[in-house]
């Protein structure tokens, strides 16, 4: 459990023979085997086989990659090289900092010259090292000095009692306090203190994860900081969001949204104690086992199946996130119990997806209690008359996750709806979005037309993104053919320029205090991705007015995101943009704000906002209009576009597309049939079919070198300069 162990000596002193008496074997990282996986013996000038060095400086890149996976991991890790430079020693070290790691040298430096030769001739022939080069390290070891930080061990019992994990005995103690996950809620972890004012003849021990989704990290990490961090009767279990902390003491990058989010900017801006801080770091532990009296208690942050024979070996990231997987917390705790005997109890938190209760069979408690999403904070105190469960209710949470009450059914409804399909993404949201045979077999009804673009926490169950309802293009639906449009739209209506893009969204989760950006469905991936770069960039004086405001408005930001080299449309753009097409309440039921806040809104970030067309009156106006846009050369203010939305003044939408738009999407269709080799034809319902036909000629002139590499929109340029 981070402990890291370099072995310093010539081939043939024995290091790996005393590594494997030591059983280090499993853990053991071997140059030398690296040197065989990327390249077989070779022949040496001698004529004899060797192992070649030619690839060394692949085979320490590689050392130190896998070095650095395995610390993430918390995992024990030796090193089975000579080590006869003091550089190997200051990048080990530099690395052990970072993932906090004990750091030892199993020395056989000593072991006599001869005896080494002797041991090195009796290896394979084609691991036989050179007795001058045996010389030569044997001269160099002896004027290296020992590095600092370092403990030096140099038989299998000192290496062995370096792996014990020790047993603490807590029978000095009438009341041991373990503390389950605080998750920067202050108010209840100071109540419970306020009850049970902490005690010299008392310990408390923290089971992890201090901070993050709660409102007050700032609190939480001072108060633990000023009150707890220097008494020798408080002990320290890592969780996996303590990490953050350790990677904020030292301004190093945090990968998560949450932390980056309110948890950063509340624990920039208070008067930390960093030292105090630090001290907590050094003496937490991913994991303490204790006994008092004749009780053996294991705490560690996520929960184990057994209370293992040497606890040393167990990796820090299976103490922290657990063993098995998330949702097997229950079948952890059942395993414990069957694999120990009935004096070994076991605690701990981080999961509890089901809502276990605080003690959840008759040796296991799990402190987790959502505490940070207006559920309890759990303790379970240790006396003279055995265990006694505590929670405090984190209220002032609870008022707030009443907001969104209304959103439980919400999420029980859709999960239930079998034209609903649920994607889980990271940060506990969900993206639900209707399927696709709801498009193709027209199932459409008010709830399928309500997820596009709707993302819900599904813990705290706030709608954390809300687009537009689905809406359709003329003549799709009964409701938008042409023929009843006088009695579906309600007049004035006002047309909207349509951009021809993909739909980018911004909205406000309140758990991570932060934005969360996504395309149509999703955070994740290339679309999503280049939305956030570009977006991001955009408002990078302005991100906090943007949080503010979405937090303080309860909305969402749509907007088209237009990238013409990344994800080139039908339209022709000069360059990257984003457009602020309309900014949506989080809500259930559909309402954009007024056109003057998204105007003013898209102002203040520099963004521009969706193009207004024309204001039509009444019917007449609306067919006159209607008329004049159609037609294969139709231009808006001298330029090309995919369309109009038409917004009524119940805000009702129908999209038009244009038919420039609308033939050479089509173009485009028998472009790729002609990519891969397949006959393009006149779509049947091509309303220019002459022309279709001119266009499907010309791209069949075209080389297929030539041809491979265009877009539609070198097609179109090409064809249109070839035809005057």
């Amino acid at each position: 459990m981070r402990k890291l162990y370099i072995t310093r000596g010539i081939p043939g002193s024995g290091k790996s023979t005393l590594l494997k008496a030591a059983g280090l074997e499993p853990f053991m990282l071997s140059p030398d085997d690296l040197r065989l996986a990327i390249a077989s013996p070779v022949l040496d000038e001698s004529g004899k086989m060797s192992v070649s060095a030619t690839q060394d400086r692949r085979v320490w890149e590689l050392i130190r990659e896998l070095l650095e996976e395995r610390m993430a991991r918390g995992e024990v890790v030796a090193i089975d090289g000579t080590h006869t430079t003091m550089r190997y020693y200051t990048e080990y070290a530099q690395i052990a900092y970072k993932h906090r790691y004990e750091m030892y040298i199993v020395d056989l430096s000593n072991v006599p010259l001869e005896q080494a030769l002797v041991q090195n001739s009796q290896r394979a022939a084609y691991k036989v090292v050179k007795e001058s080069v045996l010389r030569e390290m044997h001269t160099r070891l002896t004027t290296l000095e020992f590095p600092k930080g370092w403990e030096v061990l140099r038989t299998v019992e000192e290496i062995q009692n370096t792996l014990k994990h020790p047993i603490l005995d807590f029978s000095k103690y009438k009341r041991v306090h373990h503390i389950g996950d605080i998750q920067g809620c202050y108010e209840p972890l100071a109540e419970y203190f306020k009850q049970y004012p902490l005690k010299d003849d008392e310990a408390v021990v923290f089971t992890g994860d201090f901070l993050d989704r709660g409102r007050e990290n700032d609190k939480v990490l001072d108060y633990i900081s000023r009150e707890f961090a220097a008494k020798p009767n408080v002990y320290f279990v890592e969780g996996n969001h303590d990490l953050y902390v350790w990677q904020w003491l030292h301004n190093w990058p945090v990968k998560t949204r949450e932390f980056n989010g309110r948890t950063r900017k509340q624990l920039d801006a208070a008067d930390i104690d960093r030292p105090a801080v630090r001290s907590i770091f050094r003496a937490m532990a991913p994991a303490l086992h204790y006994r008092r009296h004749d009780t053996e208690v294991l705490v560690t942050h996520a929960g184990l199946s057994t209370l293992p024979e040497n606890l040393g070996v167990i990796s820090a990231q299976q103490c922290i996130r657990g063993v098995g997987v998330y949702e097997q917390v229950g079948q952890i705790d059942d395993a414990f119990v069957v694999n120990t005997k009935d004096h070994v109890y076991q605690i701990h938190g981080h999961r509890n997806k089901q809502g276990y209760p605080l003690q959840y069979n008759e040796r296991c408690f799990n402190l987790e209690g959502k505490v940070e999403f207006g559920g309890s904070l759990r303790v379970v105190q240790l006396d003279d008359t055995g265990f006694t469960p505590v929670e405090i209710v984190n209220s002032a949470e609870q008022d707030r996750m009443r907001n969104h009450e209304e959103n439980v059914t919400l999420v029980q409804e859709l999960r239930n709806n079998r034209l609903i399909s649920e994607r889980t993404l990271p940060e506990n949201i969900s993206s639900f979005h209707y399927r696709p045979e709801v498009m193709f077999r027209k199932k459409w009804s008010r709830q399928t037309m309500t997820t596009r673009g709707l993302f819900i926490n599904t813990l705290t169950n706030e709608i954390v993104i809300r687009a537009y309802d689905k809406f359709f293009n003329v003549n799709e639906t009964r409701q938008t053919d042409y023929a009843n449009l006088h009695e579906s739209l309600t007049f004035p209506v006002t047309a909207w320029v349509k951009e021809n893009g993909y739909l980018g969204l911004v909205g406000y989760d309140d758990s991570a205090g932060d934005l969360v950006i996504s395309s149509k469905s999703t955070t994740e991936g290339d679309f999503a991705n280049w939305f956030r770069e570009l977006f991001e960039a955009q408002i990078k004086h302005d991100r906090q007015y943007v949080v503010d405001y979405l937090r303080d408005h309860n909305a969402t930001m749509v907007f088209e995101v237009v990238l013409p080299h990344n994800d080139p449309h039908i339209i022709d753009y000069a360059h990257d943009e984003v457009v602020l097409l309309d900014i949506v309440k989080r809500q259930r039921i559909y309402e954009a704000v007024s056109e003057a806040e998204r105007e003013a809104v898209g102002k203040r970030m520099g963004i521009r906002c969706k193009q207004k067309a024309t204001t039509l009156a009444n019917w007449q106006e609306f067919e006159q209009w209607y008329t004049g846009v159609q037609g294969l050369t139709y231009e808006f203010e001298g330029k090309q576009i995919e369309g109009f939305v038409v917004e009524d003044a119940a805000g009702w939408h129908v999209k038009i597309k244009l038919d420039y738009y609308i033939f050479w999407k089509q173009m485009r269709s028998a472009m790729d049939s002609l990519k891969k080799g397949r006959t393009a034809k006149v779509p049947a319902h091509c309303i220019y079919p002459d022309e279709a036909e001119k266009v499907i000629a010309f791209m069949q002139r075209l080389s297929s070198a030539r041809f491979a590499p265009l877009s539609i929109g070198d097609i179109r340029r090409m064809y249109l300069a070839s035809n005057g």
